[in-house]
């Protein structure tokens, strides 16, 4: 997907200058200076979302890559060791977040 949008959405603006510059026979760097001003901004409109949404897919890119996330992060030990013995009987946290135990009363019927 990196690749992809690079080449089709971020190289498209510069590839559509350097064409029209070998239409009319001029070189790259004199495109921007001969088309009306008009496209150039139409131009920079278009490229802005296409630069800000590429450096969100390598931000992602490089955090699936390293193994890191906003939303994981250390948490300091808040529970005292006293209440809950970590001597292997009590279950693990399970990876949702939510807690194993019943909020609501039992209810015994007789």
């Amino acid at each position: 997907m990196l690749v992809t949008f690079f080449i089709f959405r971020v190289l498209l603006f510069p590839y559509l200058y350097y064409v029209y510059g070998r239409y009319a026979s001029i070189p790259f760097h004199m495109v921007p200076l001969t088309v009306p001003w008009h496209c150039n901004v139409g131009a920079a409109l278009l490229m802005a979302p296409q630069l800000y949404w590429f450096s969100l897919i390598c931000r992602g890119a490089l955090r699936l890559f390293t193994g890191t996330s906003r939303s994981q992060r250390p948490r300091a030990p808040t529970v005292d060791a006293k209440e809950h013995p970590t001597d292997g009987s009590a279950l693990p946290q399970p990876a949702n977040g939510y807690s194993t135990r019943s909020t609501e009363p039992e209810l015994t019927t007789h």
